[in-house]
Formats: structure tokens, C-alpha cells, sequence
């Protein structure tokens, strides 16, 4: 399974929900870890550290197994949320 680090702008504001315990994203005390709707890489954990927002929406993490990557809301979700 591969990320699609592409965003196709629609024009539309996501709705994403707040991380369980965590509220907003100024209000989010990083490092967290968060859980991969998907992972980029087969052998790497379901996993990630959020390490800091890079943009609105836009996450810097830290994936074991993998290294950092970028990730947008939509491809992560905190404890207690669901896929």
C-alpha cells in the first residue's frame, strides 16, 4: 500500500474530526502517536509519531521501520477514533 502525498484541491474544508483527548491542532502537544488508515510500507507498522504540523492539516511524522514522512489528516487518526 502506497501514501498518496498528492492533495486535489476541491475547494472544499475538510471536516476532520479532532484527535480523541487532544482538541485542536494548536492545542495538540507533539509528540503524539496516531494510528495509519494506511501504511507506506508493507513491512512498516500501522503507526506514526506526529512531530510537528508543517501546514494546516499537514503533519511531519516519524513511522518505525520507515523514517519521517508527511502526513495529511485524512491518512491518520488518534486512539479511540476508528478508521
Amino acid at each position: 500500500m502506497k501514501l498518496n502525498l498528492k492533495i486535489t484541491e476541491t475547494g472544499l474544508e475538510p471536516n476532520f474530526p479532532p484527535l480523541i483527548g487532544l482538541g485542536s491542532a494548536s492545542e495538540v502537544s507533539v509528540p503524539v502517536w496516531v494510528y495509519l488508515t494506511e501504511s507506506p510500507d508493507p513491512l512498516a507498522p500501522e503507526e506514526a509519531l506526529l512531530l510537528c504540523e508543517r501546514t494546516q492539516g499537514e503533519w511531519v511524522a516519524w513511522i518505525p521501520e520507515y523514517g519521517e514522512a508527511i502526513l495529511y489528516r485524512q491518512q491518520f487518526f488518534g486512539i479511540g477514533e476508528g478508521g
